[in-house]
């Protein structure tokens, strides 16, 4: 029996903008977290993700309806952050990093824990850039776009043993990298 994904995309390829409305309602966020941690600013990964869905319907018919709609779309999203962050470093734009763009009201208590989650944030992103590309991407589509290892394999065009394999590695990296930071900045 089909996923929803595919009769959804069936029915864009037939003409129907709503079910493509559906499409982007699954699978933005995943996409969304997956390309801030990959780019670093949120108003980068909004590009991406935009990129992304605006790519996927302009090839809508070159889609085929016995593949797999995520893992199609995925490798989409992973071209598109490709271009805009070589865009980005040509630029050579500043970035500030920010909190997530919510509100932080209630006591200072309150305040102080979201400023720390936001310097977490930027500690894993600036550690996941001084790890291997090929272990940081598949972290990144593994926990921050909850793909299964299959699907990241699809994407990567590797088989699914060295996704697990990078994933693994590129833990096991990340912790060394953070522990080393952490140590740094305890006195």
């Amino acid at each position: 029996m089909p996923d929803q994904d595919a009769l959804d995309m069936a029915q864009v390829q037939r003409g129907n903008r709503e079910c493509f409305k559906h499409l982007v309602a699954r699978h933005q966020s995943a996409l969304f977290r997956y390309a801030q941690s990959k780019l670093g600013g949120r108003s980068l990964a909004e590009d991406a993700v935009q990129e992304t869905f605006l790519a996927a319907y302009a090839s809508r018919h070159a889609f085929d309806l016995a593949g797999n709609f995520r893992g199609w779309l995925w490798t989409i999203m992973v071209n598109s952050c490709r271009r805009l962050g070589r865009l980005d470093q040509r630029h050579d734009r500043t970035r500030i990093p920010l909190v997530e763009g919510q509100a932080i009201a209630g006591s200072a208590a309150d305040a102080t824990a979201e400023l720390e989650r936001a310097e977490q944030r930027e500690l894993l992103a600036s550690r996941l850039g001084a790890i291997p590309e090929a272990q940081a991407d598949a972290i990144r589509m593994r926990f921050f776009g909850e793909l299964a290892f299959e699907e990241i394999a699809e994407v990567m065009g590797c088989p699914t043993a060295t996704v697990k394999s990078r994933v693994r590695y590129g833990l096991t990296n990340l912790s060394t990298l953070l522990r080393q930071a952490e140590e740094k900045s305890t006195p």
